[in-house]
């Protein structure tokens, strides 16, 4: 089996990353990771060019007795053409299963908070793209 050299003016996109998986006593199981996305050219309401991100973020998620619950937090940097991204979110979803009742119920509150733009024309294009 041959391998054909990959010109890098042939690739429009790259996403790679990576993840750890370590149980916790108190969540049941938790991820760290990181996500990298590159593109030539990325469009976007106040930019345009080539985009480059990073997004660092950790999960920690399980269920005990008739709880169930699943937190996360992303902080993401990068750039698109010459505006910078800076941006991060926050997400949860808790909820309590009602075994005992017909089909199992789930009760459940979910909340998520992000960062946004004050202000579209500072240089800073902080979305979670």
């Amino acid at each position: 089996m041959s391998s054909l050299p990959i010109k890098r003016s042939t690739i429009s996109r790259i996403s790679c990353g990576t993840m750890c998986d370590k149980p916790s006593a108190v969540f049941n199981t938790g991820h760290l990771y990181w996500l990298g996305y590159e593109r030539d050219q990325g469009r976007f309401a106040a930019a345009q060019g080539r985009e480059h991100r990073h997004s660092f973020g950790t999960r920690l998620f399980g269920s005990a007795k008739n709880w169930g619950w699943n937190l996360e937090a992303v902080f993401q940097i990068g750039h698109v053409g010459s505006q910078t991204i800076s941006a991060w979110i926050v997400a949860s979803d808790t909820g309590f299963i009602f075994t005992a009742l017909l089909w199992s119920p789930r009760l459940g509150l979910k909340a998520d908070i992000a960062s946004g733009d004050k202000n579209p024309s500072d240089g800073r294009l902080p979305d979670q793209g």
